[in-house]
């Protein structure tokens, strides 16, 4: 079974939506949108989740990462790394980082900069 069909199916017999899910699963509804879909509709690139995001849809179906790996089929897996394991306090924060994950090199080089633009001004108007 597909990541994405095993999300959809939980969804369907639970009468959850989305939005819900994602709540149960610490996840954005865009990323559950996203993990449904098996693509990045900005992007067009598929969907690799993390073991962090795995786990947390298991206990959010609640099975454990054991099972839900067995279940689904020939699954590809990012390893978190020390920089996705950064504690998110909200959604915004979340969207921005994967959001960034997401773009190019190029595009991902323009949006620090933008960044660093808006921290100077900040930091002189804070003066």
């Amino acid at each position: 079974m597909e990541l994405r069909t095993f999300i959809n199916s939980y969804r369907k017999k639970h009468d959850l939506t989305m939005e819900e899910f994602a709540k149960l699963a610490s996840l954005s509804k865009g990323y559950i949108s996203m993990l449904e879909r098996g693509y990045n509709p900005q992007t067009g690139k598929k969907i690799i989740p993390s073991i962090s995001a795995l786990n947390n849809i298991a206990k959010a179906t609640e099975t454990d990462l054991d099972y839900l790996l067995k279940v689904l089929d020939d699954i590809e897996v990012s390893l978190d790394s020390p920089a996705q394991s950064l504690i998110i306090t909200n959604q915004q924060e979340e969207q921005l980082i994967f959001g960034y994950r997401n773009l190019s090199p190029k595009n991902q080089e323009e949006l620090l900069a933008y960044l660093d633009m808006k921290l100077s001004l900040q930091e002189k108007q804070d003066l």
